[in-house]
């Protein structure tokens, strides 16, 4: 059945799935605004390093103005700021671009995983997914000489979880 076939009881059993919990934005901010700025992530995702676009010369061409331009002028900005950031990087992209990710870390942020190639990790068996995850890891670490912190799928979607209720009833 397609999403808009769904009864009721299917739509909300799936919507309460992902449903978030409680909020977590404090009452107040430790340290003021300026500390709330600190909790901030930058996704560099450059379509030179997107799986999906490897085959588009002109999307892969996208990605030039990431690193010569984009990135350079974030990082002045959250400088001037004094903000620190997360960026979430494919690890691809911190081969291209490894003193790039080098100078992320010397300013004082911090670099977190994006796949490996920006792969839809989505679509990969368990397995897969993650031997990509600790490669792009290892590789971050060797590059920065930091460990990554945290994960942001590149796909915006999560590998799906089959429960073994789910698996008996396919």
């Amino acid at each position: 059945m397609e999403p808009w076939q769904w009864p009721e009881d299917e739509w909300r059993r799936r919507v309460d799935q992902v449903r978030a919990g409680r909020s977590l934005k404090p009452e107040r901010w430790p340290g003021g605004p300026a500390a709330r700025l600190r909790c901030r992530s930058i996704a560099t995702t450059r379509p030179t390093s997107c799986a999906t676009a490897a085959t588009s010369i002109g999307r892969m061409s996208w990605g030039q103005y990431g690193n010569r331009v984009g990135v350079p002028r974030i990082l002045a900005t959250l400088s001037k700021a004094d903000v620190r950031a997360t960026f979430f990087v494919p690890a691809v992209t911190a081969l291209l671009h490894p003193d790039e990710q080098r100078r992320v870390i010397a300013d004082g942020h911090e670099i977190g995983l994006h796949g490996w190639i920006h792969e839809v990790n989505s679509s990969l068996r368990e397995a897969d997914e993650r031997e990509l995850h600790l490669r792009a890891a290892d590789t971050i670490e060797r590059i920065t000489g930091v460990r990554a912190v945290g994960m942001r799928t590149p796909s915006w979607d999560f590998r799906r979880q089959h429960s073994r209720s789910s698996a008996s009833s396919a």
